[in-house]
């Protein structure tokens, strides 16, 4: 477990590519999970829960696998920057004020587009707003399961 930490439960950066895999991330003051610096990392089977502002933060070309995750009770679950993409699949999120932003569709150096890969995720609660995404390229395959009571 990775609770009440100073500002991030885990940071991954410098092209890291590890396996987040198997842990309860709680109440950290900013991030669960800070993502950086080209990092790849295999973030499943995880509890992202409860910290201020963001569950999963991911920035600086970096390009994670998000999976079967339970990401509950942030500002935003999942931030992704304007230079970094992700995969994100069969994830639920529950009780986020917003449960992805997305900054990544923006054209790059190239003026090509890149889509965010969205499958299979539920989206239990929300407050304000699901999913917000800043260009067209998106892949979306929504499961239909109901909310545990």
């Amino acid at each position: 477990m990775t609770s009440n930490n100073g500002k991030y439960g885990i940071i991954c950066n410098e092209a890291f590519t590890p396996k987040i895999e198997d842990n309860r991330i709680e109440n950290n003051k900013e991030f669960g999970i800070y993502i950086s610096n080209k990092s790849h990392p295999l973030i499943d089977k995880n509890i992202i829960s409860n910290n201020n502002q963001y569950g999963i933060y991911v920035i600086d070309r970096s390009w994670p696998t998000i999976e079967n995750n339970e990401i509950n009770n942030h500002e935003i679950g999942i931030y992704i920057d304007s230079t970094s993409n992700a995969t994100v699949r069969n994830n639920i999120f529950n009780n986020n004020d917003k449960d992805i932003i997305d900054k990544y569709h923006e054209k790059d150096e190239n003026g090509n587009k890149n889509p965010l890969l969205m499958i299979e995720n539920q989206i239990v609660i929300i407050l304000v707003f699901g999913i917000i995404i800043s260009a067209i390229w998106v892949y979306w395959k929504k499961k239909q399961k109901k909310p545990k009571s």
